[in-house]
């Protein structure tokens, strides 16, 4: 759902704890918990990556931990994950960089344990509630933090203020979208070496279907104004705030069609209307990344690597 950027700063402690002595290939998967800030998390330590120590069981609801648990070998391991084409494939960069996956209950769950903090302050809880508001998950960047991480909330805050604030829950189907979206960014961050040395969402080659697309849509969509209102987060260029590398960027674009590609249409709005328009009104980016996914390169401007002719 976002990029956010310098929050995980925990892998230090969290790998430090020690594995158990069988080989992986002979290993049984279990957990060990690792408790901070009064909050437990699980991790999943004995098997194969991401059950390597690099997934953490944090909700209070086992469904959840479950979902986080099977979804992203599903992805990884699945067909968009092994192309059989020259190069690295999308679990080999995963497992290489370290990514991690989390899930919590809500934002101020995560930040009590990234903090270590029991009891949290009511100015504390305010500024977390407006840091996380309307995010269902995030992704940490590479460029601004060394930890890689995929970070997931079973509940997300929609309105108020604290006390008491609004709060709604992802459905099953949301909530693993929200899972492959937040991997669609790490995906990005992980590629550069497939885009000229960018993330793809940064690359020229992306900038231009991505305006090709939002241009096709704003002139063929009889409601694009309002759809530009309540969907446009998932398909509008994010300017650029000072950072390095500038902030500058069509991220959430890219993560989404990520998502379409491999977990389908989201069940909920906004996303589910932003799925629906990019399915219809973007399909040059719908292809770009379809095509990094199948053939592990970017696609080449005025080519068949595009399929439809307005693309190229």
């Amino acid at each position: 759902m976002n990029i956010r950027r310098g929050f995980l700063a925990l892998a230090a402690m969290i790998l430090g704890v020690g594995f158990f002595g069988a080989s992986q290939a002979q290993a049984q998967v279990s957990t060990v918990p690792i408790t901070r800030g009064g909050i437990t998390c699980n991790k999943v330590i004995g098997g194969t990556y991401p059950e390597d120590g690099h997934m953490f069981r944090c909700s209070s609801v086992a469904s959840y931990n479950n979902e986080l648990q099977a979804r992203p070998k599903n992805v990884m391991n699945g067909s968009w994950g092994t192309n059989s084409e020259p190069g690295l494939d999308m679990k080999e960069r995963f497992a290489a960089a370290g990514v991690e996956f989390y899930v919590f209950d809500d934002a101020w769950q995560y930040k009590r344990f990234l903090d270590n903090v029991s009891s949290p302050t009511s100015t504390q809880l305010q500024t977390w509630f407006n840091d996380f508001k309307d995010l269902r998950g995030y992704s940490t960047d590479p460029a601004q933090t060394s930890q890689r991480a995929v970070v997931v909330f079973k509940n997300y805050f929609i309105s108020g203020t604290y006390p008491p604030g609004n709060s709604a829950s992802q459905t099953s189907t949301d909530f693993s979208h929200t899972i492959v979206h937040e991997m669609g960014h790490n995906y990005d961050f992980l590629t550069t070496d497939l885009a000229g040395g960018v993330y793809p969402s940064f690359s020229a080659e992306f900038a231009r279907v991505a305006n090709l697309d939002r241009a096709y849509f704003l002139a063929n969509d009889p409601n694009a104004g309002t759809h530009d209102f309540t969907a446009g987060y998932y398909f509008k260029y994010n300017s650029g705030n000072g950072t390095t590398p500038p902030d500058n960027h069509w991220a959430e674009l890219f993560a989404e069609n990520f998502a379409k590609n491999i977990h389908g249409n989201a069940a909920s709005d906004p996303a589910a209307t932003a799925d629906s328009l990019i399915n219809t009104y973007f399909v040059c980016t719908k292809r770009y990344v379809t095509f990094m996914l199948l053939f592990n390169r970017a696609p080449v401007a005025g080519t068949t690597d595009y399929n439809t002719a307005r693309c190229r």
